[in-house]
């Protein structure tokens, strides 16, 4: 158990292949791992930090779910400029899903004509489809006329932008 918080003036120094058992964290701003390397999550995974909770946080190398492992999301959901954290990863995604968690911090839903792009896997052949499933039901206020609640798009597609990849999350 406990947080490994890394910063992008420590990200340099975690290279290896990293664990994240179950009970712990690893959350921040910045990047772990280098290509070829791997982290495995059991515990969770949350981009952002106490003092950004919007950042990017990138793993340079593979991304493995085990079971009982998390991504968390901060977000302010509104349209496809909408603030939010994003996990970013170089390389490909193992069998095994992690959760994904929205944490919507007052949006009010938008216009989201693209999505916003919470999870992007760069990987090729070995990316996994289905490696993240939603684990809650985003609760959204009525939106105004002509509006609706955005979509939220994990990975597996070569832009974050591509809408009909069939990857959305929410």
């Amino acid at each position: 158990s406990g947080t490994l918080r890394v910063n992008d003036n420590t990200a340099g120094n975690l290279r290896n292949d990293l664990s994240i058992l179950a009970g712990a964290h690893l959350e921040g701003i910045g990047s772990v791992g280098s290509a070829g390397s791997k982290v495995t999550n059991a515990g969770v995974v949350m981009p952002g930090n106490p003092n950004n909770p919007y950042g990017t946080l990138t793993v340079r190398g593979n991304y493995d779910g085990q079971p009982g492992g998390v991504v968390t999301i901060n977000t302010v959901l509104g349209n496809d400029n909408s603030v939010h954290s994003t996990l970013h990863i170089n390389g490909n995604t193992g069998l095994i899903p992690n959760d994904v968690r929205v944490i919507n911090n007052n949006g009010q839903g938008g216009v989201a004509t693209h999505g916003i792009p919470i999870i992007l896997v760069d990987g090729g052949d070995a990316t996994t489809p289905g490696a993240f499933r939603r684990f809650m039901t985003i609760r959204w206020p009525t939106p105004p006329p002509g509006w609706s609640a955005p979509r939220l798009y994990s990975a597996f597609c070569p832009s974050p932008w591509a809408a009909s990849d069939g990857n959305s999350v929410g």
